[in-house]
């Protein structure tokens, strides 16, 4: 799994807590995290994991998390969001100009 792929399921995964209306701490640190991945200038992949924890931004649950992807290639949090995320709400993170605290307000009005 390249840190592009781990990025952007962080993103995924700050995104639909927000609509959830999660913690705002949680969800930032997930799109710092996000961020940060992306822009490292080595794959996760091919680090140890107390490389991983040791890079800054990341702490001991996102650095679980990370371990997590390239383990299994997958995310049991973000799978648990994304089951409890209807369709049509992930498919409204596409539009350009509609963030995460909009469609949440669009989802409980029109249920």
């Amino acid at each position: 799994m390249d840190n592009y792929t781990i990025a952007d399921n962080f993103s995924m995964l700050a995104k639909l807590m927000d609509i959830h209306g999660e913690n705002s701490f949680k969800t930032k640190s997930y799109s710092v995290a996000a961020f940060t991945i992306e822009k490292l200038p080595v794959e996760l992949s091919t680090l140890p994991a107390d490389k991983i924890f040791g890079i800054k931004g990341i702490g001991e649950t996102i650095g679980k998390k990370i371990i997590e992807q390239i383990e299994t290639g997958k995310m049991s949090l973000l799978d648990e969001y994304v089951e409890k995320t209807p369709v049509g709400i992930q498919e409204m993170l596409a539009i350009k100009g509609i963030g995460p605290k909009k469609i949440a307000v669009i989802w409980r009005i029109l249920k």
